[in-house]
């Protein structure tokens, strides 16, 4: 499971992950195009995979988002990537 999977230094893990043979969730917090086409691009190099919506600032969001891997045939969890957008705690980036 990677969160903030979609884009960006997330989307790069979870193409490694595939590389290694790993099934990848794909955590989302708000861009459903964006989250399917990061699948449609995973699945493209080979990799099987799904996107969740999940809010990670969200314990009950979290909880659901284990539970469905769990429940799923990406069980069990091996490794969960957890992607802090810098929007998220106010910061800029510097340039």
């Amino acid at each position: 499971m990677v969160t903030g999977g979609t884009r960006n230094v997330g989307l790069a893990i979870a193409e490694a992950l595939g590389g290694l043979g790993y099934q990848v969730v794909l955590a989302y917090r708000s861009d459903a195009v964006q989250a399917e086409e990061a699948v449609r691009r995973l699945g493209r190099l080979g990799t099987p995979g799904r996107a969740s919506r999940a809010d990670v600032t969200d314990e009950a969001d979290v909880q659901r988002l284990f539970g469905e891997i769990q429940n799923e045939a990406y069980q069990p969890l091996h490794i969960a990537s957890y992607q802090l957008d810098h929007a998220l705690w106010g910061l800029h980036p510097a340039g």
